[in-house]
């Protein structure tokens, strides 16, 4: 019997400093010792998921966020891989990621990842600016960020993300150390937080992000996910397709699997109204756009949109034009409401 594929999100809640921006769950001034036990924790979390659904699927990808993963000592993500690898059977192809500050990645760590099979490096740089970098309240300087790059360069890693911000208050974008952008292979770049900067202003640095990673060989194949050919990241994709599935472990961490969503606090089974509004809301995120199959009973709403040019019909696609990227939300309304 041909196994389901799905992919793993692990979540490490822990960092050297929580930034003041940051909504996800995590924790600074945290010991080894309640480092070790959340360890100790998580992967008797994944042991005890249901052995008869574990054994009828296979891990495609595996992605370590949080909070900072690299944060933590490395025998502890190797725990958590090995028991990963223990209770699913990991593809040999699969994409698996870990989530990296610059001033707590070392050639040290750099070299372990490797040994474990990590194949892919996401490094939070957010801005290559230190004043920048000191007003969003990061412990980096511009300068570790650059070293970071080099680093996982150097130690053999050929899949390497940076995530870059823009739209932050009282700082005005700054593009330095574009030679970087030839070592890696996948840029994320986002808003620090929607309505903290005037709209003309977030989309004018929005425009510019993305010219100058189209000129350096960069498409665009969600509304803030850039990649080189054959670089798209494979655990985010499955995000937006709201027919694969994925398991979360970890505080905070969330799934969809078996058409249930659920995480350590909630569970609910998808209604139709869900995964057509779902459907709609993640693939109008990426350059893919949507099946018109799936929008009966909206042509009036899809004619308004092609008239002011936020979206095109692509082989009986329906798509986001560049101006509709910008205004992606209300375009999302307008076909689910």
């Amino acid at each position: 019997m041909e196994k389901r594929a799905v992919s793993i999100y692990i979540h490490i809640p822990f960092c050297e400093k929580k930034c003041p921006y940051c909504d996800f769950v995590s924790f600074d001034n945290k010991s080894e010792r309640e480092i070790a036990l959340y360890a100790e924790n998580l992967c008797q979390e994944i042991k005890e998921f249901n052995a008869e659904s574990a054994d009828g699927v296979c891990a495609s990808t595996v992605f370590f966020g949080g909070g900072t993963p690299s944060f933590i000592a490395p025998y502890h993500i190797k725990r958590i891989l090995d028991t990963i690898r223990g209770t699913f059977n990991v593809l040999p192809s699969a994409e698996i990621t870990i989530e990296c500050n610059p001033n707590s990645l070392t050639d040290k760590k750099l070299a372990e990842y490797k040994s474990f099979g990590i194949n892919r490096i996401s490094i939070g740089v957010q801005s290559f600016d230190n004043d920048t970098l000191k007003k969003l309240g990061r412990t980096h300087t511009a300068e570790q960020a650059a070293a970071a790059v080099h680093a996982a360069r150097k130690a053999g890693f050929t899949n390497i993300n940076i995530d870059l911000m823009h739209s932050i208050p009282n700082s005005a974008l700054t593009i330095r150390h574009p030679e970087l952008l030839n070592l890696v292979t996948h840029v994320s770049a986002y808003a620090l937080t929607p309505d903290q900067v005037p709209e003309a202003q977030s989309i004018r640095e929005q425009k510019l992000v993305e010219k100058m990673l189209r000129a350096n060989g960069f498409k665009k194949y969600e509304v803030s996910n850039f990649a080189r050919p054959g670089y798209e990241c494979e655990h985010n994709k499955v995000y937006w397709d709201p027919t694969r599935e994925y398991l979360g472990f970890g505080t905070g961490a969330h799934s969809l699997f078996n058409n249930k969503r659920f995480s350590d606090t909630e569970s609910y089974e998808r209604t139709e109204n869900d995964i057509f509004v779902e459907t709609v809301m993640l693939g109008l995120r990426t350059t893919r756009g949507v099946s018109l199959d799936i929008l009966n009973g909206k042509q009036k709403q899809i004619e308004e949109l092609l008239k002011l040019k936020l979206v095109k019909i692509t082989k009986n696609r329906l798509v986001a034009t560049q101006k509709g990227f910008f205004v992606l939300n209300a375009i999302i309304r307008k076909l689910t409401g």
